[in-house]
């Protein structure tokens, strides 16, 4: 939260995300912890700037294979 402002350090942080939610008990953890809306914020605080888009995508993808996140990562983006 304190470095939401740089897009170099939301970009590597997407990409640990991405990393730790290849397993499953991660994917829940991170969700839990808040790592989903905070994904979101950096995409939307970044939206210029490619790799932290592309990286943040990667995290939620990673993410959405468990079911209670699709909902969760829907509701964030306002779809739901």
């Amino acid at each position: 939260k304190e470095h939401a402002a740089h897009a170099g350090v939301q970009n590597e942080a997407c990409k640990v995300l991405f990393s730790l939610a290849v397993n499953d008990e991660n994917k829940i953890t991170i969700a839990s912890k808040g790592g989903i809306k905070l994904i979101i914020s950096a995409m939307k605080n970044h939206c210029a700037v490619s790799n932290v888009q592309k990286e943040a995508l990667k995290a939620l993808y990673n993410l959405s294979f468990v079911d209670e996140n699709i909902d969760a990562i829907a509701r964030e983006y306002g779809i739901h």
